[in-house]
């Protein structure tokens, strides 16, 4: 087992540390704010079922109900990416990240996602301070090992682990490189459902809740 003073626990963000489904909701909030203020007579988020915040075109779904022209689904798209996401980490997430700062060597962020959009979402979570790496600026989106490389770089001769959820992509780079890795598995709120039976690769072991996280730091 290592010492913990000799990890760097770097984690996933989308659905690790928060769920993704609570961003669209403030992004679909802000873009229905905004039609309301339109005359478009958009008061509610309930505009939307479930299935449909879910199905990754919840924005063209409001321009049909609201007969919206079509015209301004990219300006909505913008309203939607650049908005102040209404967010928050669960008393769970505070507790293992407030540990993992206290006793590990080293805390970051790898994300896939466009720059603004995931600072923004770092800013209302409160992680702002912590190093983040997020694709758009490295320019490259996982599984290409480069976000991974540059943690490595900047904690030196540490033991790296990944704490992700999404088995199409999360675990490749870790896997490739010697990381063990952590899967945090969908609690029914996840925004894309997990197919663990195709996964490319697979953590080292997958856990119900973050809250698992320091038992199984202590079984490596």
């Amino acid at each position: 087992m290592p010492n913990l003073n000799d990890i760097c626990l770097v984690f996933d963000l989308d659905d690790t540390l928060y769920k993704e489904i609570d961003y669209v909701r403030s992004g679909i909030a802000a873009v229905l704010a905004q039609l309301d203020r339109l005359g478009f007579s958009a008061k509610s988020a309930r505009v939307l079922s479930e299935q449909e915040l879910r199905s990754g075109r919840a924005i063209d779904v409001l321009i049909a109900k609201l007969n919206v022209p079509p015209t301004m689904h990219e300006s909505l798209i913008w309203v939607y990416r650049l908005h102040h996401p209404n967010i928050g980490l669960d008393d769970t997430a505070k507790e293992i990240l407030h540990w993992a700062e206290s006793f590990c060597a080293g805390l970051a962020i790898i994300t896939d996602g466009r720059s603004f959009t995931q600072r923004q979402k770092l800013h209302a979570l409160g992680l702002g301070h912590i190093p983040a790496f997020i694709s758009a600026e490295v320019g490259v989106t996982k599984p290409d090992q480069r976000a991974f490389l540059a943690v490595q770089k900047l904690w030196p001769s540490k033991v790296y682990v990944y704490v992700a959820d999404n088995p199409a992509k999360d675990f490749i780079a870790p896997r490739d490189l010697g990381w063990p890795s952590f899967g945090i598995l969908d609690d029914g709120r996840n925004s894309h459902a997990q197919n663990l039976k195709i996964a490319p690769a697979q953590p080292t072991k997958w856990l119900h809740s973050l809250a698992e996280l320091p038992d199984a730091l202590n079984s490596l």
